[in-house]
């Protein structure tokens, strides 16, 4: 099985299609939009491609409670802002202090190696569609950067 470990067609792209997109697909949502370029894909093709792209570390798998997984491909540390309504995912980044990864430390033993942070509510278009006026953060090449 010589396909175990090179970036295979399919496996290229996948990776592509996850590198031209600003969402979080799900398996799913990837097999249609690479099934409409190469109609003969199988979903296992596209499932096991992304699997293997997710092990090499060239995407990364985010979980939310009983979601689908979604992918991401960017790789680097960053957090998640999370639509109750919509289930819209977007990236943040949020510095944590060192004083408050210092007090989980010292409070409860635990040696913070990295963390993730996902904030839960509603995204703008949901929020004025409540007659919510959300504010609005200092944006950094399209990323939200907020320190606590």
């Amino acid at each position: 099985m010589r396909a175990a470990g090179r970036l295979t067609h399919y496996r290229s792209v996948v990776l592509e299609m996850l590198r031209g997109v600003k969402t979080h697909p799900t398996a799913a949502e990837v097999f249609r939009t690479v099934k409409k370029r190469r109609p003969g894909v199988a979903y296992a093709t596209i499932y096991n491609s992304l699997n293997w792209l997710e092990r090499r570390g060239m995407i990364a798998r985010v979980d939310f409670a009983d979601e689908a997984a979604r992918y991401d491909p960017i790789i680097e540390r960053h957090d998640h802002l999370i639509c109750n309504q919509c289930g819209a995912l977007r990236d943040v980044t949020i510095k944590l202090p060192a004083h408050i990864l210092g007090h989980v430390a010292r409070g409860v033993g635990f040696r913070v190696e990295r963390y993730r942070t996902e904030l839960f509510g509603l995204c703008g278009k949901c929020a004025r569609t409540n007659g919510v006026k959300p504010r609005n953060g200092h944006s950094q090449a399209g990323r939200l950067v907020a320190e606590i």
